[in-house]
């Protein structure tokens, strides 16, 4: 008779929370180890994914060495190449449960090695650092002239945005292996009221699709608000994006999309803090630093948990 796997532990979290009712919701599972059955079986992680039906549910193993987990993030639909407020989530709860350690490092095998940090000063926030787009594919966004992009005229459409002058900058990246966008359009556009159409941006892009804009408020700050849909990986329209906010640190900081900010800005971009909004139906905040070299970016969040409890085998319930 074959030895009962041990019950695996879930919490259910919302992450880039400031307020509550904030945050984009995130399932976490935590297993014994990396060479638990269920771990090593990627239909059973994409089922469990499938049962909760949140835009993340996150699965974590400890590897055996101290403070350190393999992660990975699915959709209902299929396995992400990066996640933000799952990384989030999975740190705050890791933080809880070993009040022993300030560092966590992680290992996924798409998005490699990277880590997130304990902050002190405060029992809800928490900083994460995640790798971002190479350095010669930042360097090769921001140019402005977007509607030199051969797909401008559908993306522009199916974004809503009415007025094609409105948008200053359309550059193309990949999301894993999914063709992306980041649209950059001026600061005085609505763009909560855009009214998009999902399923032809799913047509056009098979990632993730950013429309961002800089907010007049900017001051010593800059300050940033966007949207994010992904309907090619089962995301209709996120809540807080985690990742896409990587790939926007670098953008605004490091890419010829400087050009876009207030000159007061432009002296000493690398050092500059991004407090950031994104203008989902949730709604949900975050700070964006950027890390050394431009390799990582820090992402420092509030995570708050609203439920736990144990995965239940459903060969338990036969009669």
């Amino acid at each position: 008779m074959s030895t009962p796997l041990p019950r695996l532990p879930f919490h259910v979290l919302s992450a880039f929370s400031p307020v509550p009712g904030t945050g984009s919701q995130a399932a976490l599972i935590i297993y014994p180890s990396n060479a638990d059955s269920r771990w090593l079986d990627d239909r059973y992680l994409l089922q469990v994914a499938g049962d909760f039906n949140y835009t993340a549910t996150v699965h974590v193993a400890p590897t055996g060495e101290k403070g350190e987990w393999e992660i990975r993030w699915f959709t209902p639909k299929s396995e992400l190449a990066l996640c933000g407020h799952g990384t989030l989530s999975s740190s705050y709860i890791l933080f809880k449960q070993h009040p022993e350690l300030d560092t966590i490092q992680y290992i996924n095998p798409i998005a490699g090695k990277f880590q997130s940090q304990r902050i002190t000063s405060s029992h809800k926030e928490v900083q994460i650092s995640l790798p971002s787009l190479p350095l010669d594919v930042i360097r090769s966004m921001g140019h402005g002239s977007p509607q030199s992009h051969p797909d401008a005229v559908k993306l522009i459409a199916a974004l809503g945005v009415r007025q094609t002058d409105d948008v200053l900058d359309i550059s193309e990246f990949k999301y894993g292996s999914h063709k992306s966008f980041i649209v950059l359009i001026r600061g005085d556009v609505g763009l909560r009221e855009l009214g998009v159409d999902i399923r032809a941006l799913g047509e056009i892009a098979s990632g993730q699709i950013i429309v961002t804009q800089i907010s007049p408020e900017t001051d010593s700050d800059l300050v940033i608000r966007s949207r994010m849909f992904a309907p090619g990986i089962g995301i209709q329209e996120d809540t807080i994006t985690g990742s896409a906010h990587t790939y926007l640190t670098n953008y605004y900081l490091l890419s010829k999309a400087t050009q876009f900010l207030p000159p007061q800005l432009q002296q000493d971009t690398t050092s500059l803090v991004i407090q950031a909004t994104q203008l989902s139906e949730r709604g949900g905040g975050m700070k964006c630093i950027l890390g050394q070299g431009g390799e990582t970016v820090r992402l420092i969040g509030k995570v708050r948990e609203f439920g736990n409890g144990y995965l239940v085998d459903d060969d338990d319930d036969d009669d």
